[in-house]
């Protein structure tokens, strides 16, 4: 359920999901019209990074998200937009993503205990992304952001560390007479525990897709961090065939696994990939159903014996359902 108002030059809207047990907060901001095309915009809303979709439906309308599709999901921001005629930017400061807790449990630095960091200091994520058609059947945006986490060690403790995680994305879309083509390719470095739900891969897989890792001496302290780099995008084909509209879409991403000194039990890197096809077909004005087939692919396990040695496949899953939907 959300709520919008308007007054003079001033936009504000909520809005709240109902569909557990307890209310959350989806959205919250307002905006202010600033005239000439430019706006400001505080609040809890979507991010301007990577912001592409595929129309997967199944596993919870997952969109290929972990899967090819980077998703940095609703956060707490301050963005200036400038809408020109021939092009719209978009600049953020947005909350930086790491843990509110004293630790670091969400960043895996191997063996790292998270009991030796006291705190962590970071500044806030800066964010950019450009709209623009340099074509009349093509849109284009690209997006990037950086922080910078610093993690302090308690009094005897682990060494400080320090990391940066970046990243570079392009969405875009190719429109044609009856079919659209619909596009996302990023690249980025530490993205893991930075983009939303980056690894969906079953829980009990190694280490966190596209997280940085440990570098440990001879006495086995840890004395810096290695940067892992990864990488992915999807491509999707629509046709519209009224009143049916036909999705194929495939996905795929791949992070590196880094520490030092190399382990020899570990892969290189890992990968995970998704296929899908689905009909969404118009019932009336207001309902649709849409069938669907997804195919996801989990690669394998960091650990090349994580299941007996040589054995570190993570399987798949094939789902085949329908989705169907009501809009009032």
């Amino acid at each position: 359920i959300n709520f919008k108002a308007t007054v003079g030059d001033v936009t504000g809207f909520v809005e709240f999901a109902l569909i557990t047990t307890d209310a959350s907060l989806r959205h919250a901001y307002a905006s202010w019209d600033m005239g000439g095309g430019s706006s400001l915009l505080f609040g809890h809303t979507w991010s301007i990074m990577a912001f592409g979709f595929t129309d997967m439906r199944l596993n919870g309308d997952l969109a290929n998200i972990g899967f090819g599709t980077l998703y940095f999901g609703r956060v707490p921001q301050l963005r200036y937009t400038y809408a020109g005629e021939a092009f719209t930017v978009q600049v953020a400061l947005e909350a930086n993503r790491v843990p509110d807790e004293s630790d670091l449990e969400d960043f895996e630095f191997g063996d790292l205990d998270p009991g030796d960091y006291l705190e962590e200091t970071t500044i806030p994520g800066i964010y950019a992304s450009v709209s623009f058609q340099p074509l009349e059947m093509l849109s284009l945006t690209p997006s990037g952001f950086f922080q910078m986490v610093e993690a302090t060690a308690i009094p005897g403790g682990t060494k400080d560390l320090d990391f940066d995680a970046f990243g570079l994305a392009l969405d875009g879309r190719l429109d044609f007479d009856i079919a659209r083509i619909s596009f996302e390719g990023w690249w980025g470095q530490n993205l893991g525990g930075v983009a939303n739900a980056i690894d969906v891969r079953p829980g009990y897989a190694t280490g966190v897709f596209g997280q940085p890792g440990p570098k440990v001496d001879a006495a086995g302290n840890i004395t810096d961090v290695e940067d892992a780099n990864s990488y992915g995008g999807f491509v999707q084909l629509t046709f519209r065939f009224e009143p049916a509209i036909l999705n194929l879409g495939a996905g795929y991403q791949q992070a590196d696994i880094e520490v030092s000194p190399s382990v020899a039990t570990l892969e290189d890197d890992v990968a995970t990939s998704a296929y899908f096809i689905n009909v969404l077909y118009n019932l009336t004005d207001n309902f649709y159903v849409q069938p669907e087939v997804a195919y996801f692919d989990y690669g394998d396990d960091a650990d090349k014996n994580a299941f007996g040695t040589g054995n570190n496949d993570l399987g798949s899953d094939l789902f085949v359902g329908v989705h169907f939907q009501a809009d009032f």
